[in-house]
């Protein structure tokens, strides 16, 4: 995302206004929009490597379309960031190099907890601890008013998109890639 970022970063586009951000008041949430989501990712590698190693493969491709979709939409679509907002400071100096305010289409906090929710199958109880990380994390950007509704709800809409392709035409490739390697 680092160029990608740079470039949306670097242009001069317009600020909208979103009914949501009329309706919440500003709130701070960076320790949670920060640290909830890099521990939901830590939590979703924990669940790949520990408990469904077999299904790395496949949810890495996954990650990976979904990084790729996000940085064609943000080369794409270009909007200012909202006037009134909190801005998320990073935590701690290895991530300044990581934050922009442009980078808004849509949202990767949403978007990576949201696929991480659609990849677990199992055990239940773990998958629905997940659901909980997209809609912090949705409610946690629109209170700080760092994204707009529709980067939300565009990051839901991108993460199913991707699980349901993936579902469709690649699992079962990676599935038989990854048998014939084990056989080898």
């Amino acid at each position: 995302m680092g160029r990608t970022g740079a470039y949306v970063e670097s242009l001069n586009s317009p600020s909208l206004t979103d009914t949501i951000h009329n309706i919440l008041p500003l709130q701070d949430f960076n320790t949670l929009a920060t640290v909830g989501h890099l521990m939901a990712l830590a939590l979703i590698i924990f669940y790949l490597l520990y408990l469904n190693p077999k299904q790395i493969p496949y949810a890495t491709l996954l990650f990976a379309l979904l990084v790729l979709l996000r940085s064609i939409t943000l080369s794409t679509t270009h909007l200012g960031p909202p006037l009134l907002r909190l801005d998320d400071v990073p935590v701690g100096e290895f991530f300044s190099g990581y934050y922009y305010t442009k980078d808004l289409f849509f949202s990767g906090h949403v978007g990576s907890t949201f696929l991480s929710f659609l990849i677990i199958k199992s055990p239940k109880y773990f998958k629905y601890l997940f659901l909980v990380f997209p809609l912090l994390m949705a409610y946690a950007v629109l209170a700080m008013h760092v994204h707009y509704t529709i980067d939300i709800i565009g990051g839901f809409l991108f993460a199913y998109a991707v699980y349901a392709f993936g579902e469709k035409y690649l699992k079962k490739k990676i599935e038989q890639i990854t048998n014939i390697e084990a056989e080898d």
